[in-house]
């Protein structure tokens, strides 16, 4: 390609370039310029320094610009790599690191507007998952702040909170794995350019006003504390809801007093309720809220059933060795499933006779057999009266 002489058409905006005042270039800054002439990899800029710069070899390179279609007068923003006073008076530019340099710009600005951006997750570790912003900005999402929903599904957990939490961190490598390729959109919360450091969160999702109240609530709330919630997840381990800006988990076994064995029988994403604080752990990254103890606990009634007594319930549910039953005022049972003739099935209901009756394990023990129940009040007289 031939050099491109000054086109006569545009003098009159070359002449207003060099009309202007003379500016003072440092290396680093990020400048507009005018393309004033090309040639085969090259081309030259007027920045209004004290002579004009050049763009050549790999700097050419740019996402911003179609670099082939480029002509005399195009406007362009370039970085500056080195000026006349650093490399034999020749001040070097590209348009490659200007790409660079503007999304490290804009990622500055999106922190502070708490905008929305677009991440590629390309890795996963233990820590969370890498990845690319901006076109090619390697950022990290810390497992703490990816969106709990996403994290929680596919887990299929229904054992107490703290095994869960166990089983849970024991299988997070692998479920992270499965993000890669996956797009996401997250809020910037660290810039750091001179370490290449860029961090994200999906969970940081309120404006900088509802992020102070959510800080309030966070340094005002005490274990007990009552708030407004709205749920938004619904795991098989439990719900996770939203508290005036606090998320956190309502496991399964706080739902209700009842056996609960699938928390979506309950609630549903965007349903409100009232939660109450249990516990505040990592500086608020696990919070736990319970609602049935918001609920008066049907088990203090439990006092009016005695052994030898018929109540009817309804089957709840049914695993290998036990049938588990509601009585109609809420209290729970047991029944052995050897006992029916025929295998019973949920939500037919039957009458049973009270065997004994279990405080620790908060539920009535039940039969259907008379000669059983009267060999265990027998037992229980004979043992009261020795």
């Amino acid at each position: 390609m031939t050099i491109q002489n000054y086109d006569p058409k545009k003098e009159e905006l070359l002449k207003l370039i060099d009309s202007r005042p003379r500016v003072k270039i440092s290396k680093s800054d990020i400048i507009e310029g005018v393309i004033c002439g090309i040639k085969n990899g090259v081309i030259l800029v007027n920045v209004n320094g004290k002579s004009e710069g050049i763009i050549s070899g790999r700097e050419l390179a740019s996402e911003d610009y179609d670099v082939k279609s480029l002509n005399i007068g195009s406007k362009i923003f370039v970085y500056v790599l080195s000026t006349e006073k650093e490399k034999e008076g020749q001040l070097n530019l590209s348009l490659k690191r200007a790409d660079t340099a503007k999304k490290w710009i804009e990622l500055e600005n999106a922190k502070e507007s708490q905008e929305l951006v677009e991440a590629l997750v390309v890795d996963a570790n233990t820590g969370g998952l890498l990845v690319k912003v901006k076109g090619g900005i390697p950022a990290f999402i810390p497992t703490s702040q990816i969106d709990s929903v996403r994290l929680a599904e596919g887990f299929g957990l229904d054992e107490s909170a703290d095994e869960s939490r166990s089983e849970m961190n024991s299988r997070i490598p692998f479920r992270l794995s499965q993000f890669i390729g996956q797009k996401l959109f997250a809020r910037v919360i660290e810039v750091v350019k001179d370490k290449n450091k860029v961090v994200l969160s999906e969970k940081v999702s309120l404006s900088k006003t509802d992020i102070e109240a959510r800080d309030d609530v966070f340094r005002n709330a005490q274990q007990g504390d009552v708030f407004d919630a709205v749920v938004t997840g619904v795991t098989t381990f439990g719900l996770f809801v939203n508290a005036q800006g606090m998320e956190g988990l309502v496991h399964l076994s706080e739902i209700s007093w009842d056996k609960v064995s699938d928390p979506s029988d309950y609630y549903k994403v965007g349903d409100k309720l009232k939660v109450q604080l249990m516990n505040v752990a990592e500086d608020g990254k696990r919070v736990a809220f319970s609602v049935k103890r918001l609920i008066p606990d049907p088990w203090l009634n439990s006092g009016s059933y005695k052994a030898g007594t018929t109540v009817e319930g309804i089957i709840q549910k049914i695993n290998n060795f036990n049938v588990h039953v509601k009585l109609k005022d809420g209290v729970n049972g047991v029944i052995h499933l050897s006992e029916f003739t025929e295998p019973p099935k949920v939500g037919e209901s039957y009458e049973f006779k009270i065997f004994s009756i279990s405080n620790l394990e908060r539920h009535l023990n039940l039969t259907f057999s008379d000669e059983k129940v009267q060999s265990r009040i027998a037992k229980a007289k004979k043992k009261t009266t020795a």
